[in-house]
C-alpha cells in the first residue's frame, strides 16, 4: 500500500472538562481520576507537531475534554500556526472571556466550534450535568462572533447532538445557532450513552421525522442561498433511510 500523507490530526491536550456529560465516553467514571494525570507537556506537543508536519500534516483540530483548560493552549495554537497549519478548536465555551478569546485569535486560531445542545438552558445544563453552561456558551458565541470583524480570518461554527430531550423542539435550537452567528451547524447523533438515558425511541424518531423535520426545512429556507440546498438535504436526511 502506498504511503498516504497525514492531513488531519485531532489533538486532545487535556481530558479534563467543566462538564460531565452522560453521553461522553471521555468522562466515564472509571477513567476520571487517571485522565487528570495524563497530560503531555508543551514540549512533547511541539515534537508531535514536528513529526506530523514531516508526514504532511495540514489541519490541527484541538479537542478534549475542554481544551481551554489546557494551560498551554495559546502557545500550542501559535506553534501550530508557525508551522503553517490550519487550526480548529472544539469548546463548550465555559472558559471563553473577551481577553482569552483575543489571545487565541492573536495566536492565529482559524475556527472555534462551539457546542450548544438545546435552546432551553435547563435541558442543556442537565445534559452537561453542570449549572450555568448554557449561559456561558451563549456568552462565548457573542464574544467570538463579535471578534470576526477584527479577525476576518476567523470562523465560528457550532455543533449539537440529537437527544431525546431536544428532538421535539430541534428547529428552535437550529434557529438559535444561526441567531448566535454560527456559519455552519454540525449535527451529530449521540454516542456513548451506554445506559440509554438520552437515546430516542423508534416512536420518538418517527415523530421527529413527521413533525420536526418539516420545520427544520422551513428554517433552512432563510439561509444564504450558497448553503441552503445542502442544509435542506442534511436535515431531510436526519434519521432517514440509509442510501447507498
Amino acid at each position: 500500500m502506498a504511503n498516504r500523507p497525514l492531513r488531519l490530526m485531532i489533538a486532545k491536550p487535556t481530558l479534563r472538562c467543566t462538564a460531565n456529560c452522560l453521553g461522553c465516553a471521555s468522562r466515564r467514571e472509571l477513567h476520571r481520576s487517571a485522565l487528570k494525570e495524563r497530560h503531555l507537556s508543551f514540549e512533547q506537543w511541539k515534537a508531535i507537531l514536528s513529526e506530523g508536519v514531516a508526514l504532511g500534516l495540514q489541519h490541527l483540530e484541538i479537542s478534549g475534554g475542554e481544551p481551554t483548560l489546557y494551560e498551554d493552549l495559546v502557545p500550542l495554537v501559535r506553534e501550530a500556526k508557525n508551522r503553517g497549519l490550519w487550526v480548529k478548536m472544539n469548546t463548550n465555551g465555559s472558559m471563553i472571556t473577551p481577553d482569552y478569546a483575543r489571545e487565541l485569535l492573536d495566536a492565529g486560531l482559524d475556527m472555534a466550534c462551539l457546542s450548544i445542545y438545546s435552546h432551553d438552558p435547563e435541558v442543556h445544563n442537565n445534559f452537561r450535568r453542570s449549572k450555568g453552561l448554557w449561559e456561558k456558551a451563549v456568552r462565548a458565541a457573542h464574544i467570538l462572533g463579535d471578534l470576526r470583524e477584527t479577525y476576518p480570518h476567523f470562523h465560528l461554527y457550532t455543533q449539537t447532538i440529537l437527544l431525546r430531550e431536544n428532538m421535539p423542539t430541534f428547529d428552535r435550537l437550529f434557529r438559535l445557532h444561526h441567531e448566535l452567528g454560527s456559519e455552519i451547524v454540525i449535527i451529530s447523533y449521540l454516542e456513548g450513552d451506554f445506559e440509554g438515558n438520552y437515546l430516542p425511541t423508534e416512536r420518538e424518531i418517527d415523530l421527529f421525522r413527521r413533525d420536526v423535520v418539516p420545520r427544520l426545512v422551513a428554517a433552512c429556507e432563510t439561509l444564504d442561498p450558497r448553503c441552503r440546498d445542502d442544509a435542506i438535504r442534511t436535515v431531510e436526511g436526519l434519521y432517514g433511510p440509509v442510501t447507498g
